[in-house]
C-alpha cells in the first residue's frame, strides 16, 4: 500500500476495498487543489514588487511548476484523460487527451528544471523540488509515456518535444 499503519486510503487501495463514498475522490481533489494553487502562484507571482533576489524568485517558480506537472503525471496516471486546467478562472472544461496533458506536463518539469536551483541538499531545505528532482521525474514521465503510448518523443505545449537524448543529458 505504500502508508503508514494509520494511513487507510492507503490500506483499503492496496486491499481493494472501499473504505469510503468513492475511493479516489480524495486523490482528485487534492491534486486539482494542488494545481489550482499552482495555477494562483503563477498568475500572481509577478504581483510580488520586490523580490530579495532572483534566484529565490526562480526557485520558488520551479517548485511551482514542479508541483503542477507532477500533479498532472498522477492524475494522468491514475484516470488516464483529466480536465487540463492551466489558469484559476473557473470554467467547465472537457477531458484532454494523453498528448495534452503529458505536454504540459513535460513543459512544466522542463520549466523546474531550467529554473530551478543546483543546489545540493543540505544546501536547499529538506521539502524543496530542486531541478535534480525534476530531471528524474521528468526521465520517470518519458519512459511512461513513450513506453505506454508507443512514443518516440514527449511531446511540449506548443512546439518541441522532449527527446531521449535531453533525458539522458538531465540525468
Amino acid at each position: 500500500g505504500g502508508g503508514s499503519q494509520s494511513n487507510v486510503g492507503a490500506q483499503s487501495l492496496d486491499r481493494i476495498m472501499n473504505w469510503e463514498l468513492s475511493a479516489f475522490e480524495r486523490f482528485w481533489e487534492t491534486r486539482y487543489q494542488g494545481i489550482f494553487r499552482a495555477n494562483s502562484a503563477l498568475e500572481t507571482m509577478d504581483n510580488v514588487p520586490e523580490w530579495s533576489s532572483e534566484k529565490v524568485k526562480n526557485q520558488l517558480l520551479a517548485e511551482v511548476y514542479f508541483l503542477r506537472g507532477f500533479y498532472y503525471f498522477q492524475l494522468a496516471q491514475v484516470f488516464g484523460q483529466v480536465p487540463l486546467v492551466v489558469t484559476t478562472e473557473a470554467k467547465n472544461l472537457p477531458k484532454a487527451n494523453a498528448d495534452e496533458i503529458y505536454a504540459q506536463v513535460a513543459s512544466d518539469l522542463k520549466m523546474a528544471i531550467e529554473l530551478g536551483s543546483g543546489a545540493k541538499w543540505p544546501d536547499l531545505e529538506v521539502g524543496h523540488a530542486t531541478k535534480w528532482v525534476a530531471e528524474a521525474i521528468m526521465a520517470r514521465v518519458w519512459m511512461f509515456y513513450t513506453g505506454f503510448y508507443k512514443k518516440s518523443e514527449l511531446p511540449l505545449v506548443g512546439e518541441g518535444s522532449v527527446t531521449k537524448a535531453d533525458v539522458v543529458g538531465w540525468l
